[in-house]
């Protein structure tokens, strides 16, 4: 507490306030705490809120974090926006949502030069479908934002900033404002025509603490992995103006109970996030069941934490880890309280002052305490408190009608509650949903060669054994269940192995990727036309190859563009191993060619656009296979689904290599042993400027 209130600049610094450990330390902590905010008040002067924006956001709880790509959301195979589905699911799990954030294209973001914003259009029944998904949110009295990554280069072309770009987007789309990643607030310009252009009832939130200064500016923020005190610590914010809501967050965690208490103890919202980018985290069941309890409460009591008078850590315990703050609006209080004693507690709990003559109730558990003694105006107050729990004490002469009913359905959740605490090893559980391998759906086989070696292909050398492939790990995992997985958070950014035993026997392979003269001839022969046409062949002209591009590899295929060419050819996309088994051959070498090291001299690596499939000869395999490394990430037969992302696996890298950001996508060329988890939602999401294939029988 001395360094908080050492100096302004220091005092800045800190969006999280550690509380002192002993009772008698809470008095002068707390007039420190309100000698630093009044100065600092003093010096900001008063924060600016769209009123319209205010009236609903700072009540908004409970925030969903949702992938677009989430199949509980969007059925894959029909398009069908599955809205309501989501929304029962989380008022049974977890009391239901009050906003969410509907996430875009990370962790495709760098896959190739499309900007942020292309992924809107691209989505299953594109803007229009996601202005009625929208629109199915607000009838059950859920809001939506819409996410911005300015790490993301690129705008429309017909607008000048990308911020304007989604400033019509929310328009458009209906939406109530707009999620900041990676940041900790809007410039003033950016509010500002949020405002103009949207209505003064959109909000801004940031993953970042917002600094004191723009505390106006956004009504939310993010308190993110934060580490406690024993006492449960204050965010910054919340006491500078109580008007923003701020987030807990603990991404992967299975169990954040101290982020639920600090919430409760704070008058905070949580974030329910368990697709984190494609990989799956669900929440331990005492958590959905205290979530069920929380939320409820702080939406009922929500002028406590917004207007009234708050004063922390007051005491009232009457056993050591067990803390209580004081709310009061209009003559009212209601103490938040939670245990951090480690077992449930009985009997005695609380001393609080109060006049004679009020009955005290749990507005979490919906109990009514017991008065142990009333002696020169406090009450002592028995009842049961579990185990890293929390309570909210209200002391009223009699529950009206209103209040007696709530208390009611809370009892009744109380009471279907689960408090298993189930252990695990680590800080971070592994996901339980394996991803399991997805076959490709059947279908009739398209006019075709007869299937067996063609000319122009080249045997794939015989592999029996242990294979490694090498991965980045990104956010996203890679392939949960494996022998070798590792946690997305234990091993982030580093360089690890996805090890099984791998049968690669009588394999033959094109020599060369498919390229757009080849793709034509198959589309003339056959009249194949997808579906969903949106960003097929994106990079011709009129149906037509641009000239000079015709012995290019063929992009802006989707699989089942890819699966249907090779259906026709009499062939099939290759699996994971047989590629890797043709990049490394018998030797099992590090890149194609045979080198220990990137040659930009024998692959289109870090260019302006792909190249002919043909034009790097030193890329060769040994065995005569040409382009393994970069031009196009090719696809295999690899794709993987856990129930709520599918995605597959792109081998090679490609000529696209973005710059600025440890979030973008591999790109460049990658050497043979690589391999880069791609997240699929629809054809038109799928295809791209940098993905291509080649064919094995």
């Amino acid at each position: 507490m001395e360094q908080l209130v050492a100096t302004d600049a220091l005092s800045l610094e800190q969006a999280f306030i550690r509380a002192p450990e002993r009772p008698e330390d809470w008095p002068a902590w707390r007039a420190n705490l309100r000698s630093w905010s009044d100065r600092e008040r003093a010096r900001l002067g008063p924060a600016r809120y769209d009123a319209p924006a205010q009236a609903w956001a700072s009540r908004a709880y409970a925030m969903g974090f949702l992938m677009l790509w989430d199949r509980e959301l969007i059925d894959h195979d029909s398009g069908v926006w599955r809205v309501d589905a989501v929304l029962d699911r989380a008022e049974r799990e977890f009391g239901g949502y009050d906003l969410v954030v509907l996430w875009n294209n990370y962790p495709l973001s760098g896959l190739d030069p499309r900007h942020q914003l292309a992924y809107f259009d691209d989505l299953p029944g594109g803007r229009a479908a996601l202005r009625d998904a929208i629109a199915r949110l607000h009838a059950r009295g859920v809001r939506a934002l819409l996410d911005h990554k300015p790490w993301v280069p690129g705008a429309p072309e017909s607008y000048p900033t990308v911020e304007d770009a989604l400033v019509a987007l929310v328009a458009e789309a209906g939406a109530d404002g707009i999620y900041l990643d990676c940041s900790d607030g809007p410039e003033p310009a950016f509010r500002d025509a949020l405002a103009r252009g949207a209505g003064p009832d959109k909000i801004f939130v940031s993953e970042a603490p917002t600094p004191p200064r723009k505390i106006g500016d956004e009504i939310g923020c993010w308190q993110q992995m934060t580490d406690d005190s024993a006492a449960p610590g204050t965010y910054r914010n919340r006491w500078l103006d109580r008007r923003q809501i701020v987030y807990e967050t603990r991404r992967y965690f299975y169990d954040p109970i101290r982020e639920l208490q600090r919430g409760w103890m704070n008058g905070g919202g949580q974030v329910i996030w368990e697709n984190v980018f494609g990989y799956w985290a669900e929440y331990s069941p005492r958590v959905k069941s205290w979530m069920r309890l929380l939320f409820p409460a702080q939406r009922r009591f929500a002028d406590w934490f917004i207007w009234g008078d708050w004063q922390p850590h007051v005491g009232g315990g009457l056993r050591e880890g067990l803390y209580v703050s004081r709310w009061e609006w209009n003559g009212a209080p209601l103490w938040t309280a939670v245990n951090r004693r480690g077992h449930t507690l009985e009997k005695g709990l609380f001393r609080l002052p109060a006049p004679p003559g009020l009955r005290y109730f749990d507005v979490i558990s919906g109990q009514e305490f017991r008065i142990l003694s009333e002696k020169d105006g406090v009450a002592e107050l028995a009842g049961w408190f579990e185990r890293d729990g929390l309570a909210g004490v209200l002391a009223v002469k009699e529950p009206d009608a209103d209040m007696a009913a709530f208390l009611a359905a809370q009892r009744e959740r109380f009471a279907a509650a689960d408090w298993t605490a189930l252990p695990w090893r680590g800080e971070h559980r592994k996901t339980s949903l394996p991803h399991r391998p997805r076959a490709p759906a059947p279908s009739t086989p398209l006019p075709c060669a007869s299937a067996r070696p063609l000319p122009g292909m080249i045997r794939v050398p015989d592999l029996r054994g242990a294979m490694v492939t090498r991965y980045r790990m990104r956010e996203c995992g890679y392939i949960a269940g494996a022998a070798d997985e590792k946690h997305p958070y234990d091993a982030f950014e580093k360089v690890c192995g996805y090890t099984r035993e791998a049968r690669v026997e009588n394999v033959w392979m094109d020599a060369f990727p498919v390229a757009n003269a080849d793709f034509k001839a198959f589309l003339d022969a056959t009249g194949y036309r997808p579906a969903d046409a949106r960003n097929f062949l994106k990079h011709w002209v009129g149906g037509r190859i641009p000239a000079g591009l015709e012995r290019h590899p063929v992009v802006y295929v989707s699989r089942e563009d890819a699966r249907a060419y090779a259906r026709w050819a009499g062939k099939r996309l290759p699996t994971e191993e047989e590629w890797q088994a043709a990049a490394q051959g018998a030797e099992r070498r590090v890149w194609p060619w045979g080198g220990a090291e990137l040659d930009p001299a024998r692959c289109n690596h870090a260019s302006v656009g792909t190249t002919p499939v043909d034009a790097f000869p030193g890329g060769r395999t040994p065995e005569g296979i040409w382009d393994l490394s970069g031009n196009v990430w090719e696809l295999t037969e690899s794709e993987r689904d856990d129930g709520h992302t599918r995605y597959d696996i792109l081998k090679g890298g490609c000529w696209y290599l973005p710059v600025g950001s440890h979030w973008f996508f591999d790109g460049g060329a990658r050497p043979g042993d690589w391999g880069a988890k791609r997240i699929l939602l629809c054809e038109a999401w799928d295809r791209c400027a940098t993905i291509g294939f080649r064919c094995v029988v």
